[in-house]
């Protein structure tokens, strides 16, 4: 296909051009409202910018509870759509002199910036790698913090899972150290940095960083499937990562913004700012999914780029909480839109992929299956959580479901610390007498979870812990006990989130081993805290209760090793630090590549 001219385009919309914001076409406006209809989306806005016009238009509701519709002006969280203004910042200091492309992460920060286990990574990973995420460090979003350095002092506990520049990788924690670049070399805070200098001469008028309670903010919602009600969801807060993905705007901002980057000589991003954060810095066709690009496809600064029907084409969604958002750009025929809803899930993707082929003409017998692709990744959580058990631990996959654990499930009870993820708390949960909370969460008719319970029908559950995505926690099963060459208890833990009244499914699953000292009492837990199997074991050490319930902690020598193997495939080894330690676990043969947490796009 080749190029068009904007205003043709926008007529065989059905956008006229006569009236700016008279509402999008009639085609796209029914692909909108036939998704939002399909997944159940409280409400949506878009915004059409192709050359000089703006069409936008708001869908639904706001706020189901007030009757308040979505309009053009409705702000929302806009996840990881974000990092494309942090990539945008850091051009800007780059024409500044204040760093360059290329400049060295550990020159920058100095001794607060260091890779486990690696003194090439530690003096070597530039600002490139890692705003395209070819860093080496894959997703930790379990270990995000609300301290910006924080985070970034944790790297020094968290491992690669490549070889830098080797891979492309998607992780929050590469634009969390860009967003705290930008602070720390202007003195200002991220915020008032993209203010003055990106949003303010683009005329961006109402776009914030990580601003809950800001007027005019959407409420968020989540589906339940159960009752089919849309539940309101608390706004979500990334005030230690607010480069990776905390900005709150709107869809007439966003138009701004669009016909600034479509342009690419106007605005405060220079023209080699325009080339760095559109280049292609690492291709994608070793990831998991490139899209609906049917040419190369690559990753830039905060933007995906490719080809798509011989138009070039650039997109990036991004989700927090339970808010969603997609842009595309097509400079050739300078034509962009942006997609904001606040409830996130397969809605967004799917309309922006339908829109997109709507905007190029593409024939429906060219298109890929954008509802397959939109749901690709809830399948494949859906398939670990129904198969979590076989694919962890293989060896005991026959064992049965919830088996009774001997010593009581007090033994298990108290604090578990790791440097970087920070402490899991595990408390016995029984049912209230009254029968207004039988204890479980997990144990909806559908759900593949089988927690153990003891004779009073108490759980093992953690307390509750906040992620970007909202609130968590997990109750425990019992797999079976691990050969005495390897030692431990095999557990597996159900992740669920908080919020709601009734019982469900859980959300993921995580692999838990415990071990024990001489006396047997529990030292430590180990966690896949990736929360796919196969990968990296986290040792949380405990630092409160033991076996007895005396309050005392449990301990290994400074020399003893615990070793443990799952499948015969490896071990598991922990130093017996007093700051925790990492080892890797390889589970039988299974290789399972999904896509999983996705708390930010």
């Amino acid at each position: 296909m080749k190029p068009q001219n904007a205003t043709p385009l926008l007529v065989a919309l059905g956008c006229g051009a006569s009236t700016p914001k008279r509402g999008v076409s009639t085609a796209v406006e029914d692909i909108i409202r036939e998704t939002m209809e399909k997944y159940h989306t409280p409400g949506a806005a878009i915004a059409v910018v192709s050359g000089n016009e703006t069409w936008s238009q708001g869908f639904g509701y706001s706020d189901i509870e007030k009757n308040r519709t979505v309009d053009t002006s409705t702000l929302f969280f806009i996840g990881s759509t974000t990092k494309s203004h942090t990539a945008a910042s850091l051009s800007i200091l780059v024409d500044q002199g204040l760093l360059g492309w290329e400049s060295r992460i550990r020159d920058l920060l100095d001794d607060d910036f260091e890779i486990m286990d690696d003194d090439w990574a530690t003096n070597h990973l530039t600002v490139t790698d890692f705003l395209s995420h070819r860093t080496g460090i894959p997703r930790y979003d379990l270990a995000i913090k609300t301290d910006e350095l924080e985070n970034i002092r944790s790297l020094r506990y968290l491992p690669l899972s490549a070889e830098p520049r080797t891979a492309w990788q998607y992780s929050n924690h590469n634009y969390g150290v860009a967003g705290y670049l930008v602070e720390a070399l202007t003195g200002q805070s991220l915020e008032d940095f993209m203010t003055e200098n990106l949003w303010k001469p683009m005329g961006m008028k109402r776009t914030y960083l990580n601003r809950r309670d800001v007027e005019g903010l959407a409420t968020s919602y989540s589906w339940n499937n159960d009752t089919e009600v849309s539940e309101p969801r608390d706004a979500p807060d990334l005030a230690g990562m607010e480069g990776a993905g905390a900005m709150v705007s709107n869809v007439e901002d966003f138009a701004r913004y669009l016909r600034v980057m479509m342009n690419l000589t106007e605005g405060p991003i220079s023209a080699d700012g325009f080339g760095a954060i559109l280049g292609n810095h690492m291709l994608l066709s070793n990831a998991s999914e490139p899209g609906i690009f049917t040419g190369a496809a690559w990753y830039g600064l905060g933007w995906n780029g490719g080809v798509l029907d011989g138009v070039l084409t650039y997109n990036h969604g991004g989700d927090l909480g339970q808010f969603g958002s997609y842009m595309w750009m097509f400079p050739e025929i300078q034509t962009g839109f942006v997609i904001m809803t606040n409830q996130k899930g397969s809605f967004v993707e799917e309309v922006g992929d339908r829109i997109a082929y709507a905007i190029l003409g593409i024939a429906e017998e060219d298109q890929v299956d954008v509802e397959v692709l939109a749901n690709k990744s809830d399948l494949e959580r859906e398939y670990l959580v129904e198969n979590c058990v076989a694919l962890s631990y293989p060896a005991l996959a026959g064992s049965p479901p919830g088996a009774e654990v001997s010593g009581g499930l007090g033994r298990y009870t108290g604090i578990f610390g790791h440097p970087a993820f920070g402490n899991i708390t595990l408390d016995v949960h029984c049912p209230s007498g009254n029968g207004s909370d039988p204890g479980s969460q997990v144990t909806a008719e559908n759900s593949p979870a089988n927690p153990t319970f003891d004779d009073d029908g108490c759980v093992l559950r953690t307390g509750h812990f906040d992620t970007p995505d909202g609130g968590y926690a997990a109750e425990l099963q019992y797999v079976g006990s691990l050969s005495d060459d390897e030692g431990g208890e095999a557990w597996m833990a159900w992740v669920y989130a908080l919020g709601r009244e009734e019982y469900y499914r859980p959300k993921y699953c995580m692999m838990v081993v415990f071990s024990f000292s001489e006396d047997e009492n529990v030292v430590a837990l180990a966690a896949n805290a990736r929360l796919v199997p196969g990968t990296d074991m986290f040792v949380f050490n405990r630092t409160t209760g033991n076996g007895n319930g005396d309050g005392s902690a449990g301990s290994l020598s400074g020399e003893e090793e615990v070793r443990r193997n799952t499948s015969g495939a490896s071990s598991l080894i922990s130093d017996g630090s007093t700051s925790g330690g990492v080892a890797s676990l390889v589970v039988g043969a299974v290789s399972v590549t999904l896509t999983l947490l996705g708390v930010l796009l």
